[in-house]
């Protein structure tokens, strides 16, 4: 039985449903809808089986959550629609399954046996003839990709006439309650049940579609479901959709995938049933899309009959199987976004060795930075000028430019730690995972031990991403490639400054610039508090937005960019924001692979947490370390500046201030302090360099001092802050200081040798003798680029094979950080490489020829040195930004030793020699890389 469900005018009709047994059940009953003082209707609502976070995704909610706004079956556009019993929803149910099942079967048939036709036919279309063919197909298919940011913008637009109207009088504005974007969308059901499937997107690339025939036939719809399922979330939340009620739930998992059972509340809250509501659209989504898939195959197909019943050649395996879809090719400079390729690659789903990887690599790729920022001087005054650049160099004074880059920097010390958290709370799930000798699966309750790591690790990752998304919101207002699109006042009185921050048009939303300014769109829409709309008017669970959708755009933007070598376009996103947003991604991709997991436990409150957690950074969290903002947020009160968001733990105010201003006396005594110039063989250049040294490690002297002072005053004990400590202390480091004098003493051979050469020559000429050249260039002491002293994560307990090649069977207590040379510099590696090869490795490890110590080069040349045999790293591009991780493959000689991430120089793809040269030293510090390493292959 199915029932239409109606509001109700007829007040005497609702009082008898009131007054008598509800007539779908005991959580169903009539509710009086008002729009303020007015009844406007008597509505038929259903309480879901509870009122827990996962219940509420899976049917629609019954409370108003919001007290600003009517919320859940409240607004009309999120009420059921009709009724349904429980033997139609198994009918409903059974029905889509079985479809999805016979057009699966039917796809799969035709790849194995026509899929070099399928193949061959698609490929040779235009893209004008692929869109012809996907329209003949579904003639309602939408036409562009992005449809939700595109509904949003049009959504935005209704809603300024209607709030125009409303000012002016002629509206009221309780009809503002009923305007939701779910009534907009409703009309395109197919186009948000299947967001990834439009004619732009499936027509401009065949990969595309040929790589979701393969992966829907390979995978089962069980495997698809935790995707198909997740996509939904927004929609679901805006009521886009609309919905049958049924108080039973789908089997979400394993061969009784799409089967009808009675509601259970551990099931449903790890996901393993899904309420009918929810569960059905999945299926339906399922069942459309390859309906849709064999629509086009069939179409393919036509005129071409085969009489031999044997398969075709594995060309289509082969071809389709081994590659997944990419946006413009595979060549050094385009982009292969995962988060455009997700829809048309293998389903996601949950990986400890990824996350491990992930976690790893960020920690230390920002641990590297730090050591270079500590130990370099070339590499701190480059990259504290970087992140002063734009607004904030423009406006600001010298000293409150000092103020803001120490500031940064520590920013990027607090990023490592954060990463330190991160990995340490991956560590705790795999070592939870292994302690009990069971297998995870899906359908059977997790432990309790397991389901409190995999929770905590979640909730950790969701702070993090929101802290990170704070941040670059704060740092795209001065960056120069956006700096023009605010209004920022810059006030500077009292040793001091702040700023007030307004769009240079007062209103504009990120949806206001979806077409006249895509970057800024996704870099806005990317650093949002809650979703594209910001305008207070219909609140989303920030939880359910996709962030996915928009690095999607993001990437494909910036791909669109390099094809048309839109050089100015690119130069907006600068190298710090590249780093930003790449670190931000990184921290995205983490929060997927938990979110997939199946089961997948209730995620607990950061709150909840604070107390029962006991790594490092939940004391971070529970001291309030991450609220000890480097910008405070102050106003200004009687000539003084006042807080207006105090932490408890909140510094004093003239305290902060005059620790920074005595950490910028010290970065402008650095700043001020010579660079060593002229030749190197000379006590000048000598004094200089240990005159600049001695500056930079006075300045993390201070540093040092200041993250202490901020660490006791929050109560951390001795252990913290020695672990902390050291990560800021490389520049005091025995190995590091041995290294620094092992050079010095380099040089003052060199120009001891020198002077000598000198007085034999002017000895000679005085007795008259005729001086011989024995040799044409200085005799090269030992290389005077040093690998300095590696910063070493130790890992416990990980099978995981990573840079520092360090694991063992204990169960993890804390990350470790340890000053051990790199166990790879114990196996002395040479290889041969070509010509051209060989001199970008030169610059990479400098000698004394001042040539290699002043090369450039162009960054697809350092990407082809790298990937050249038996060298063989593989450069892949992390969404989200610059980063590319280089791994070894297994023809490297350096494989199974991990990774590394190396980020490509914008706009201009050239690496200046501090940036060659920093590769080279982190190359040395992971994988024992130096000069000797690389000789001339012979022909």
């Amino acid at each position: 039985m199915a029932v239409e469900l109606k509001d109700e005018d007829d007040v005497p009709l609702a009082f008898i449903f009131e007054t008598n047994e509800p007539i779908f059940g005991p959580n169903h009953y009539i509710q009086a809808i008002t729009r303020g003082e007015d009844l406007k209707t008597f509505r038929h609502m259903f309480r879901p089986p509870c009122e827990c976070e996962e219940c509420n995704q899976q049917y629609k909610t019954a409370i108003n959550r919001d007290t600003r706004l009517p919320d859940g079956q409240f607004k009309q556009i999120k009420r059921y629609s009709s009724y349904v019993a429980d033997e139609e929803a198994k009918t409903q149910a059974s029905r889509a399954f079985k479809k999805i099942s016979a057009d699966r079967a039917y796809l799969k048939e035709q790849c194995y046996m026509n899929g070099n036709t399928i193949l061959k036919r698609w490929k040779k279309l235009t893209p004008s003839e692929r869109a012809r063919h996907l329209l003949l197909v579904d003639n309602d298919l939408y036409q562009h990709q992005w449809a939700d940011v595109i509904f949003s913008r049009k959504f935005a637009e209704r809603l300024k006439v209607f709030r125009k109207a409303v000012a002016e009088g002629s509206v009221h504005w309780h009809g503002c309650i009923d305007l939701t974007q779910g009534r907009e969308r409703r009309p395109y059901r197919n186009t948000f049940l299947l967001p990834y499937i439009n004619v732009e997107a499936l027509a401009s690339d065949p990969l595309r579609l040929l790589n979701l025939l393969h992966n829907r036939t390979k995978y089962s719809p069980a495997e698809w479901a935790p995707y198909d399922t997740t996509i939904l979330a927004k929609d679901w939340e805006l009521g886009t959709f609309e919905t049958a009620y049924s108080s039973v739930c789908i089997i979400m998992h394993g061969s009784e995938y799409g089967k009808v059972t009675r509601w259970e509340e551990s099931a449903a809250h790890r996901w393993d049933i899904v309420g009918f509501p929810r569960a059905i659209l999945t299926l339906e989504a399922q069942q459309k899309l390859l309906a849709f898939l064999r629509g086009i195959v069939e179409k393919l197909l036509e005129g071409f009959s085969r009489n031999d019943t044997s398969p075709q050649s594995d060309r289509f395996e082969k071809i389709i199987g081994l590659r997944s879809a990419s946006p413009g090719g595979s060549s050094p400079d385009e982009f292969a976004s995962t988060y455009l390729n997700q829809p048309f690659s293998a389903p996601p789903k949950f990986d400890i060795e990824e996350l491990l990887s992930i976690a790893q690599t960020q920690l230390n790729m920002h641990g590297d930075n730090l050591w270079l920022l500590q130990t370099d001087p070339r590499y701190f005054r480059r990259y504290a000028k970087l992140l002063v650049d734009g607004g904030l160099a423009t406006n600001l004074t010298k000293t409150n430019q000092y103020v803001c880059t120490h500031l940064e920097l520590m920013q990027r010390a607090i990023q490592f730690w954060s990463w330190e958290g991160i990995l340490e709370a991956t560590l705790k799930l795999q070592a939870t995972y292994r302690s009990f000798d069971v297998e995870v699966k899906v359908g059977e309750a997790l432990s309790s031990q397991y389901n409190h790591a995999l929770g905590s690790l979640e909730a950790l990752l969701y702070d993090q991403l929101q802290r990170r998304i704070q941040a670059i919101r704060y740092t795209l207002l001065h960056r120069p490639g956006f700096q023009s699109k605010w209004n920022v006042k810059y006030v500077q009185r009292l040793q001091s400054m702040s700023v007030s921050i307004g769009r240079k048009v007062p209103g504009e939303t990120p949806a206001d610039v979806l077409y006249n300014d895509r970057l800024n769109f996704c870099t806005f829409a990317l650093t949002d508090k809650e979703d594209i709309i910001i305008d207070n008017h219909e609140h989303t669970d920030p939880r359910r937005k996709d962030f996915s959708m928009l690095f999607a755009m993001f990437d494909e933007h910036l791909a669109d960019c390099h094809k048309k070598k839109d050089k100015l376009e690119l130069a907006r996103l600068d190298e710090i924001l590249y780093e930003l947003f790449a670190d931000m991604s990184s921290v995205h991709q983490m929060l997927s692979l938990v979110r997939w997991h199946r089961p997948h436990p209730p995620t607990p409150s950061i709150q909840d947490l604070k107390s029962s957690e006991d790594g490092k950074v939940w004391r971070y969290i529970e001291k309030q370390f991450f609220e000890q903002s480097t910008w405070r947020q102050i106003e200004w009160k009687d000539g003084k500046w006042v807080d207006h968001l105090r932490p408890e733990l909140k510094e004093c105010g003239s305290k902060k201030i005059a620790a920074e201003q005595r950490l910028a006396t010290l970065l402008k005594n650095f700043m001020e302090t010579p660079k060593p110039t002229g030749t190197r063989f000379s006590q000048t250049w000598l004094d200089q360099d240990a005159s600049e040294r001695a500056a930079l490690s006075k300045f993390w002297e201070g540093m040092r001092a200041r993250h202490e002072g901020t660490l006791r005053r929050l109560g951390f004990d001795a252990s913290d802050i020695h672990s902390d400590l050291k990560v800021l202390s490389a520049d005091r480091d025995a190995e590091y200081l041995a290294e620094i004098e092992a050079e010095k003493q380099a040089i003052l051979t060199g120009i001891a040798a020198r002077e000598t050469e000198k007085e034999a020559k002017k000895l000679l000429k005085a007795q008259g003798k005729k001086v011989l050249q024995t040799q044409w260039g200085l005799e090269q002491p030992d290389p005077l680029v040093t690998p300095l002293s590696k910063l070493k994560i130790k890992r416990h307990g990980v099978a995981e094979q990573s840079a520092d090649q360090h694991t063992t069977d204990e169960a993890p207590t804390a990350v470790q950080l340890e000053s051990d040379a790199t166990s790879a510099t114990e196996e002395k590696i040479c290889v041969g490489v070509s010509k051209r090869s060989l001199l970008i490795f030169r610059g990479m490890f400098p000698s004394n020829n001042p040539e290699e110590r002043s090369r450039s080069v162009d960054w697809d040349a350092f990407v082809n040195a790298m990937g050249e045999e038996p060298i063989s790293f593989v450069a892949r591009h992390s969404a989200g930004g610059s980063a590319y991780s280089f791994e070894p493959s297994v023809k490297s000689k350096w494989f199974g030793k991990g990774k590394i991430v190396f980020h490509k120089p914008h706009p201009v793809p050239i690496l200046d020699p501090i940036e060659l040269s920093t590769n080279g030293k982190r190359m040395a510090k992971w994988f024992g890389w130096s000069e000797e390493t690389f000789q001339l292959r012979e022909k």
